[in-house]
């Protein structure tokens, strides 16, 4: 069919760069930019916006499938757990800020940048560190320790002191330091304002999240798997329904081991068979599955493998 030999070997590398490109262009890493509607704080007003951007991980969270939307000030970010092939809501939060910068001194670096305070969803729990104290520092130069108790569109409620809360315009937050505040930036392009609706439209590609405020233990979550300095991504164990009760890792490489053992016992039994002949190769092989069967039954060592001596 083929002249050569190496004609083959040129065929089958076409081949594979065919597949790899397709594998490429339909990764997440190569989503097209998509359209992003935002309108900034202004007049006691909290910020708004309307994305919907893929995101890899939050912090040592790792997203499969990834995905944050932003619909009004209400964020959800949605994963694949593990044993599930749908995304589901992993997390919810409330927009706090929503901006763009850079877009006047330099075109080419300018950034969609937001805050966010997750106050919900069933990985939520890998966010919060214990009573971890909580700030919030707000744009006229205050700011307020304790535990943040509600988060609303509109207001932002802090407990400083037993018994004593603090309500706090959204407009007026300027940073959330807290296992729960994350902020995140994407590349932007194509921005253009409309004077007369006050909404600031983009395009973006993607998301990454950065914690919001100095913990350094967190600074770099973001960085290559392996760093001695930065935890490893991690995928959280979900509780939704589905996700209970999955085959573990363990029995999955017993599985495959048992699968390759059966693979190459073929490979044992023909060189056997050619090297002494079909009827000395069949006495020898009875003689493996009567020892085994012995040993099964009697003495319970493990000298052959039940794949091979039954082949």
């Amino acid at each position: 069919m083929f002249a050569n030999k190496r004609q083959f070997a040129r065929l089958s590398a076409n081949l594979f760069l065919l597949v790899a490109g397709a594998l490429t262009l339909s990764s997440p890493l190569c989503a097209f930019a998509a359209p992003v509607e935002l309108r900034q704080a202004a007049d006691g007003k909290a910020a708004q916006g309307a994305l919907i951007l893929p995101v890899v991980s939050i912090g040592s969270l790792l997203l499969p499938s990834g995905q944050i939307t932003v619909d009004g000030q209400n964020v959800e970010v949605g994963a694949v757990p593990e044993w599930l092939f749908d995304r589901h809501t992993v997390l919810t939060g409330v927009l706090i800020q929503l901006d763009v910068a850079g877009a006047a001194a330099s075109p080419a670096a300018t950034s969609l940048n937001g805050l966010v305070y997750f106050n919900g969803g069933d990985w939520l729990k890998n966010l919060r560190r214990g009573r971890a104290k909580e700030t919030i520092e707000t744009a006229d130069g205050q700011t307020y320790q304790g535990q943040i108790v509600s988060v609303t569109k509109d207001q932002i409620s802090i407990d400083t002191l037993p018994g004593q809360s603090r309500n706090i315009a959204l407009a007026n937050v300027k940073n959330i330091i807290s296992p729960c505040s994350y902020r995140f930036s994407a590349p932007a392009s194509q921005v253009k304002l409309s004077p007369d609706t006050g909404i600031t439209i983009c395009d973006a590609r993607s998301v990454t999240f950065a914690p919001a405020g100095a913990q350094p233990r967190l600074a770099s979550a973001f960085s290559m798997r392996g760093s001695s300095s930065t935890p490893a991504l991690k995928l959280p164990k979900s509780d939704l329904a589905g996700t209970e009760g999955g085959i573990t890792k363990r029995a999955i490489a017993l599985m495959i081991t048992a699968d390759a053992v059966n693979t190459i016992a073929p490979a044992i039994a023909i060189p056997l068979t050619a090297t002494l002949g079909q009827r000395r190769a069949s006495n020898t092989l009875n003689g493996y599955t009567e020892a085994n069967l012995l040993n099964d039954f009697v003495f319970k060592i493990p000298l052959v493998t039940s794949p091979t001596a039954r082949f």
